[in-house]
């Protein structure tokens, strides 16, 4: 049951975390939530059908799911996926209400008083930030800034002390600020022109080989001059920035989740000369690559 909460009493409980990788040709089954969920891109693509309509969740995308409705994913041949996934809600509610997100989505079969129990859970409510709607697909976020949370988020989540309860949920208020600053610039729709989305898409696809300004100006009959003038004011960065951008965010997801030496990471996107690569790094992060590394893994 949705009921409408002033924006200033926003209390979230994170009630699941989870790191999914999934395969080529895999298939969630269709299920129903009882509280919302977040699914953050790390990598790769999957569709969700939700709302009688079909996604395509890329890189740096952010999925959002509404309680009590039908939605079903699946990872297309040649394809896989990886994500964060959040379980919450906008307010602490009632323990009357509250569950285990394990229990709910991931154990069966059930007994026939714990599928009573999920029936119950069917009416529980929904308190909402007034004022917000959060559409179902966002993409454009900065992932040099939310890959990062939702990473902390996960490592922070099942730690029993009060100061990790305390720390959880600062870091998801974050993931938040972030979401709901971006909805305030763009009032709730795409900034991209759709050319502009396309390029970024090409360049998410691609950052690996050389591209330039000229090269996509051309694949899309513009001229250069035009096609970096509208891919800014889409965007508010060049080209460049925006390429460097997503080569540094692939590097640092190399770095920490891989042992791939520095050198070899310069090169898988796009970068061959480590030295410049370095400098480019540090000059992105503010830190080098070796210390990035060591840092966060």
């Amino acid at each position: 049951m949705e009921t409408l909460i002033p924006f200033e009493l926003i209390n979230p409980t994170v009630r699941y975390v989870n790191h999914v990788h999934f395969p080529e040709e895999y298939t969630v089954a269709k299920r129903i939530l009882y509280d919302h969920e977040f699914l953050y891109c790390l990598d790769g693509e999957a569709r969700m059908e939700y709302k009688n309509q079909t996604f395509t969740i890329r890189q740096g995308d952010l999925f959002h799911l509404e309680p009590f409705l039908d939605n079903r994913m699946y990872v297309e041949k040649g394809k896989s996926f990886c994500a964060h996934c959040v379980h919450f809600d906008f307010l602490v509610s009632d323990p009357k209400w509250d569950f285990s997100a394990p229990w709910a989505y991931f154990i069966h079969p059930m007994t026939d008083e714990e599928k009573l129990r999920l029936k119950e859970l069917s009416q529980r409510p929904d308190p909402i930030p007034e004022g917000i709607t959060i559409p179902p697909l966002l993409h454009g976020l900065n992932p040099s800034l939310l890959a990062p949370l939702f990473r902390e988020l996960y490592r922070t989540y099942g730690r029993s002390s009060r100061g990790d309860s305390l720390r959880l949920k600062s870091i998801f208020l974050q993931i938040l600020s972030q979401i709901f600053s971006e909805l305030d610039s763009i009032n709730g729709e795409s900034i991209f022109n759709p050319i502009a989305d396309e390029a970024i898409y090409y360049m998410k696809e691609h950052y690996s080989e050389p591209i330039t300004a000229v090269f996509l100006a051309n694949h899309f009959h513009l001229s250069p001059k035009y096609f970096g003038s509208l891919f800014k004011k889409n965007t508010g960065m060049t080209l460049q920035e925006k390429l460097l951008s997503i080569r540094m965010e692939h590097a640092s997801q190399l770095l920490i989740y891989t042992t791939t030496p520095i050198e070899s990471i310069a090169a898988m996107v796009g970068i061959p000369d480590v030295f410049y690569f370095t400098k480019l790094f540090k000059r992105e992060k503010g830190i080098s690559p070796g210390q990035y590394r060591k840092m966060l893994r």
